[in-house]
């Protein structure tokens, strides 16, 4: 959920809530279950994949500004 969120980040305004949209009925996700979740790997209590996945999600899209 992380990934989609950072993605969705990269886009315009214009397009980022079209865009979500489309990926999140692609792979059949619920929005409300996506929206609980998107954020669980950097939220205040993380387990340790989490933390790990977004650490690396981080670095990657660092390296793109």
């Amino acid at each position: 959920m992380l990934l989609i969120f950072l993605i969705s980040e990269k886009l315009s305004k214009q397009y980022r809530d079209e865009w979500q949209n489309k990926i999140l009925e692609l792979l059949d996700i619920d929005e409300s279950y996506y929206k609980s979740k998107y954020k669980e790997p950097v939220s205040d209590f993380p387990s340790d994949s989490n933390q790990k996945f977004a650490k690396e999600m981080e670095c990657i899209f660092n390296l793109n500004k």
